[in-house]
């Protein structure tokens, strides 16, 4: 079974995939702040994928199919159809679309392309692993959450670190005695959602949150951008998730544990 086949299938099966449109306007006015990324955002989406919107102006799920179609069939370079396939990856995020569907509509058009190497998530992950290889733990956690999680700056000043113990409608970072839980309603789209969640175990994140009982990761004052690669976004670091045709957002935990 191809995977749109598989994604419409599931939404139907459950009776969700109606509610499942990619709306570029509402995309594009909360998630792309930087103008030159909303310029080249719009011309892509203009060129290439506003045909396949109905008459409420989104991309319905059932439309993935023909998009994918056309993207096959294009006779655009690999780096037009590589940014086509990354605007709709991210399209599919936000309207709710999971990860795990996400990855797989990048292998289907793997399959057809002749270069898959990421080199930009590669060197993002390269800096994350030499953050933790040299200690610099702040920096390491901050990378490794953003990247892994897409977590926010406002979600990593605000959630606090404790030690208690969790109910369903606890927001912070608790320290439990085998993980880490993650908690949070701090994104935009907690009232879609619900709240996000995230398990993490490793030995070396729970030594230097312990140390931090009270805190928060990022202090008021701190930039995102002073941690990440190059100064980048988060917008950037999405787009490298996206961009990789071939791997999924999760790097190996086993190097950190």
């Amino acid at each position: 079974m191809s995977l749109c086949l598989y994604i419409i299938k599931q939404y139907k099966n459950n009776m969700f995939y109606i509610y499942i449109k990619m709306n570029y306007i509402l995309f594009s006015t909360e998630k792309l702040k930087s103008p030159s990324t909303l310029r080249s955002y719009n011309a892509t989406y203009n060129a290439h994928l506003k045909q396949f919107e109905n008459e409420k102006s989104v991309i319905p799920a059932e439309k993935l199919p023909d998009i994918l179609d056309y993207v096959k069939h294009s006779n655009r370079r690999l780096s037009t159809k590589n940014t086509i396939i990354v605007l709709l990856g991210r399209l599919m995020l936000f309207a709710g679309i999971s990860p795990t569907d996400v990855t797989k509509l990048k292998q289907t058009f793997n399959n057809d392309a002749d270069e898959t190497t990421n080199e930009m998530k590669q060197k993002i992950e390269k800096y994350i692993e030499r953050q933790f290889r040299n200690g610099d733990m702040k920096s390491f956690v901050i990378n490794f959450l953003l990247f892994n999680y897409d977590l926010t700056e406002n979600e990593l000043k605000t959630l606090t670190i404790s030690k208690e113990i969790p109910n369903s409608r606890a927001t912070g970072i608790f320290m439990r005695p085998n993980y880490i839980a993650i908690q949070s309603k701090f994104y935009d789209g907690f009232s879609k959602y619900g709240m996000k969640k995230i398990r993490i175990f490793s030995k070396r994140f729970t030594e230097y949150l312990n140390g931090k009982i009270g805190e928060t990761i990022m202090d008021d004052n701190d930039l995102l951008t002073d941690y990440t690669m190059n100064g980048m976004s988060r917008d950037e670091y999405e787009d490298a998730f996206v961009s990789d045709l071939t791997g999924s957002r999760l790097i190996d935990y086993n190097k950190y544990r």
